[in-house]
């Protein structure tokens, strides 16, 4: 397995976040063994859906390396289901395979697999042809017919609740982009009051999502947040943008990569829609409903590849939190799901055609679909594929850190201590628990004083004497430190909800209620239709 760009700091945190669940915790928030030992509210802030997947799998094979790489075999077996469950909305059996194809080996996907290592991002390619899917059964007017109302509801607003859980500057992206599109096809056709179902199915989704959302935007003033925009600012990740003093578009192999990636992309994209735009005009009588679908995802497509050139930065400084998309070029996440469903939609053309009348168009069709193909496997053989072939294996680092989840205060570079120092106290401790959400330490003093433990100091830590909650200091490095009297001290320390966690768990619950009652409403009323 080669050495990716994020895969040490995924191993470090999806270790940390098993251990949260083994200590008990149904969501951890605080990983232990970063930062020194000091620790960080790293899934407090970082989407944590990925991590329970990661821990299932280890629970079932105790071999990190092994749950790494079924972990890629299952997100992409995942993401073609998914595909293949969109594209069977417009297209054949066949054609929908084909569709399913283009996408789970579409270069920009297999990137994050074999150089990126983002296997947050990996799980949110399940998400964005499974969430178009039940958009598009609201918006279809067969689901108001057969009563599959209720049923696209709950699909909506699970798989986009989802979608936030698992990775939300994708899910940012992929509303930017699908948003307006599908306002206008709702404006243009009058269906207001589907657009109100998908409207209010979003919401809900938010709602589930609550528990990690809320915190993640509320408390984010706590932590050096704004690292990640001055160390990857988004204004500067523009594909093909040879200004950029961040990127080097000369010389970096992987900002090169992503330049042809979008280029080729581009390139295929116009192509397909112009061979569609030939075939379908001649078609006349022949023209099937789906015929109508392929401009909406062509434009889509071009949308999302004018926002990746600094041409759309006049145009992108108008939406608030742009920068929460780190890099431009994860659009083309949207632009893989356009260019395989117009593949799929050509596909379709092709396995449709027949008759001596239409066995020109068949050929043309045939050609242009098999060189697109050629050149997509090219492409992803050529500029992903080979470049990792003999990359250096990937090895864990257990030191890894990530300054712009560290405390506001507290060191950069955090000291070597042991978990528990007695600064100017005296006396002998020991340490009964030492879970990442949950200490316990005894100690046994003969001077007051003041004992650090070795854990930044951060909204939520908690200490109790016995029964007794006393207050929490912040130390030289921006650790806990405890004022302790003379004598035998039980202290416990505690990382509990804020009151903004709570009320986070309180509407996720509420949208989890609200989504059961109206799956089994949507149950029921199917039961009866039959």
């Amino acid at each position: 397995m080669p050495v990716t760009h994020d895969m040490v700091m995924h191993l470090n945190q999806m270790q940390g976040f098993y251990n949260g669940l083994a200590s008990g915790r149904p969501y951890p928030r605080w990983q232990e063994n970063t930062n020194g030992g000091f620790g960080a509210p790293t899934t407090l802030f970082y989407p944590p859906a990925i991590y329970y997947l990661t821990s299932l799998l280890y629970l079932f094979t105790g071999d990190w390396l092994i749950v790494i790489k079924s972990l890629y075999l299952l997100l992409m077996i995942g993401s073609g289901v998914s595909m293949f469950v969109l594209a069977r909305r417009f297209y054949s059996h066949r054609a929908a395979l084909l569709s399913m194809c283009a996408y789970v080996v579409m270069p920009y996907h297999l990137l994050n697999h074999y150089q990126r290592g983002a296997i947050a991002e990996c799980l949110a390619f399940v998400w964005i042809p499974l969430t178009l899917v039940f958009v598009v059964d609201l918006l279809c007017q067969r689901a108001r017919r057969n009563g599959r109302v209720l049923a696209g509801i709950t699909g909506l607003a699970l798989s986009w609740g989802l979608f936030v859980w698992s990775h939300p500057p994708t899910a940012f992206q992929f509303l930017l982009i699908a948003g307006p599109l599908l306002l206008g096809v709702s404006v243009a056709s009058r269906a207001w009051r589907e657009l109100v179902l998908v409207g209010g199915a979003l919401l809900l989704g938010l709602a589930i999502s609550a528990a990690y959302l809320l915190p993640a935007v509320v408390e984010q003033r706590y932590v050096h947040a704004v690292d990640v925009e001055r160390t990857w600012p988004y204004h500067e990740s523009y594909v093909l943008s040879t200004s950029s003093p961040r990127y080097d578009h000369r010389s970096d192999d992987f900002v090169v990569r992503v330049d042809r990636l979008w280029l080729t992309g581009f390139v295929g994209l116009v192509v397909l829609g112009l061979s569609l735009e030939v075939l379908l005009r001649y078609r006349r009588r022949e023209r099937l409903a789906m015929d109508r679908t392929f401009r909406l995802w062509l434009v889509m497509a071009l949308y999302a590849s004018f926002m990746m050139l600094s041409a759309s930065k006049s145009l992108g400084g108008l939406v608030p939190g742009i920068e929460i998309g780190v890099f431009a070029w994860r659009l083309l996440a949207i632009t893989g799901l356009a260019f395989a469903l117009l593949f799929g939609h050509l596909a379709e053309v092709f396995i449709r055609e027949g008759g001596a009348p239409k066995r020109a168009r068949r050929y043309f069709a045939g050609v242009v679909l098999a060189g697109i193909g050629a050149g997509l496997l090219t492409v992803s053989v050529t500029y992903v594929v080979v470049p990792m072939y003999r990359a250096q294996a990937f090895a864990a680092n257990p030191d890894h850190s990530n300054y712009s989840l560290v405390p506001i205060g507290a060191s950069r570079e955090p000291p070597r201590r042991p978990e528990v120092t007695l600064v100017d106290a005296v006396g002998k401790y020991s340490i009964e628990k030492w879970d990442p959400e949950d200490r316990l330490v005894h100690l046994d003093l003969s001077r007051p004083g003041v004992v650090s433990f070795r854990t930044f100091n951060f909204p939520g830590w908690t200490a109790l004497a016995g029964a007794r909650p006393i207050s929490i200091n912040t130390g030289s490095a921006g650790e806990v430190t405890l004022d302790l009297a003379e004598g035998t001290h039980e202290v416990a320390l505690q990382f509990r909800n804020t009151s903004i966690r709570s009320w986070g768990w309180l509407l996720s619950c509420f949208g989890v209620l609200t989504l059961s009652i109206i799956f089994v409403l949507g149950l029921r009323l199917r039961l009866a239709q039959r």
